[in-house]
């Protein structure tokens, strides 16, 4: 038997909202939407953003899941990110990044 990843579901306030960010800020391709239920696609993965209460706050290290993307660039992901109103902060090293969408998701860039 074999096990794939199908898509990732973000539990969201507005999803049309955070469809937006998704789009605008992360570049995402908008894919679908379904009544509140919007499907974006980042690097060849579907992102299904869906009516939830989001997450509570607190510290990267301190959230269960984060969304990792990996930039070719880090300082100009960063610069684009900045430029968009998104506060940046550094994980391990220069060329990891953290940072939160609409919602409190912890979303990682990497580097690679």
């Amino acid at each position: 038997m074999s096990i794939k990843i199908g898509h990732i579901e973000v539990f969201c306030k507005d999803t049309a909202e955070a469809r937006d960010w998704y789009v605008d800020v992360l570049g995402a391709r908008p894919v679908s939407e379904q009544d509140e239920y919007q499907w974006v696609e980042i690097g060849g993965t579907e992102i299904l953003l869906r009516p939830g209460k989001g997450v509570p706050g607190g510290g990267y290290k301190d959230s269960a899941v984060a969304l990792v993307l990996y930039v070719e660039d880090a300082a100009v992901f960063k610069e684009q990110l900045e430029n968009n109103g998104v506060e940046v902060t550094h994980g391990d090293n220069d060329e990891c990044l953290t940072f939160q969408d609409p919602d409190g998701h912890w979303i990682q860039a990497v580097q690679r």
